[in-house]
């Protein structure tokens, strides 16, 4: 499809090296919430260590 526009008119790209989450289902966004969280100084170190407990079971 972009190839076909391309022909048509001038395109602009820009490279972006973000993390993007797919949050439309239910998967999706408890995973990007976890991960946002982790990232968090404030509640991500007591978030892993939560994690590391739970799963060590």
């Amino acid at each position: 499809a972009l190839a076909m526009l391309a022909n048509e008119q001038a395109l602009l790209g820009v490279v972006s090296e973000i993390t993007r989450y797919d949050t439309g289902t239910p998967m999706g966004l408890l995973r990007a919430v976890i991960e946002i969280a982790l990232d968090r100084k404030d509640i991500g170190p007591q978030l892993n260590a939560w994690l590391r407990e739970k799963f060590n079971k």
